[in-house]
């Protein structure tokens, strides 16, 4: 009976190490059914603005001569939603970008890149609690904000930002550029193509999920977008890694170690 100590040790690690989960979109599932999608103008296809193309996201928002003067602006918002975001308190995001297309002329031409972002309704309007990265391509320009709690909400706070000269290399088009950004509990910290842009302890952080905004004007590609943390959902990561394969390997082991 020696064996058994170690067995339920072995059974024991996996279980407490499940409540640690991986959210994955690569985009080959050919579908966007984990997000929320809004704020594109109704007259205009989805399908024109939002579509999977060779493993990655194109977000079109460039507006069509024939689409004009009936719209004005085409940008949106994707969030991810998918259950239990409320108690997102503590996780990692990181994800590729690259802006294919963005016009001069533009200043306010951005792409913003949202963690812990939680709704809340005040008297009959819907607000929200949020930690912001904010990229403004025709200025180059990065902008770190937070949408802190409150009743009236507040004001949006401006963290840290880094303008052209001190980005490690201007954003251009074409190229593949990774975002990371580190929110646990209090504690955040972003970057932007290997930038550091902005770290910061936030005591009225709330949990809350992640969401893209883009804005009128681009053309932009997204792929690999991870989340790691505690209450992430395993999604979209390979079943080699489910706890639950793990589980049921530790139980062969178990019963050859019995049978010996």
């Amino acid at each position: 009976m020696k064996w058994l100590p170690i067995a339920l040790l072995l059974v024991v690690s996996p279980v407490s190490t499940a409540v640690s989960g991986t959210f994955l979109e690569d985009f080959s599932d050919g579908d966007l059914y984990e997000w929320d999608i809004y704020g594109f103008p109704r007259q205009v296809d989805l399908d024109e603005i939002l579509k999977i193309e060779r493993g990655r996201l194109v977000v079109d928002t460039r507006i069509k001569k024939r689409e004009l003067p009936d719209i004005v602006s085409k940008g949106g918002t994707l969030e991810l939603s998918v259950g239990g975001e409320e108690n997102w308190d503590s996780y990692t995001l990181s994800l590729r970008v690259r802006f294919q297309e963005f016009p001069m002329g533009w200043p306010a031409s951005a792409f913003a890149v949202t963690v812990r972002k939680r709704w809340h309704r005040v008297e009959d309007l819907l607000e929200s609690d949020s930690q912001i990265m904010s990229i403004y391509l025709e200025m180059q320009w990065v902008l770190v904000s937070t949408n802190p709690p409150g009743d009236p909400p507040g004001q949006a706070v401006n963290r840290q930002d880094l303008r052209f000269e001190d980005l490690r290399r201007p954003i251009k088009p074409r190229r593949w550029l990774p975002i990371e950004i580190v929110a646990e509990k209090d504690s955040f910290k972003f970057s932007f193509d290997d930038n550091v842009i902005a770290q910061y302890e936030d005591e009225t952080a709330v949990p809350g999920t992640v969401c893209f905004d883009i804005s009128t004007g681009l053309l932009i590609h997204l792929d690999d977008i991870k989340i790691t943390g505690p209450d992430i959902p395993n999604i979209g990561v390979p079943h080699s890694v489910d706890n639950r394969a793990r589980l049921a390997a530790t139980w062969g082991s178990i019963k050859s170690l019995a049978g010996r």
